[in-house]
């Protein structure tokens, strides 16, 4: 891979995800050790803001349905 496109890898959450799965899978070792501290990370983030939205809107979501 080109190193100008290796910024787009480490900003795409989905890489971490992808890379984890391999070391898991493919490789059966720990490939990218990093990807396993910010895959679970950027997981627990996103639930997190997402809990906060829904329960922002949740008042709104009966109007919806």
């Amino acid at each position: 891979m080109p190193r100008a496109f290796e910024l787009f890898f480490y900003a795409n959450p989905f890489s971490y995800m992808t890379w984890c799965y391999q070391d898991a899978l493919y490789y059966g070792r720990f490939e990218h050790p990093t990807a396993w501290l910010v895959f679970p990370l950027g997981s627990l983030l996103a639930l997190y803001l997402g809990y906060r939205i829904f329960r922002k809107l949740r008042p709104m979501f009966g109007n919806v349905l």
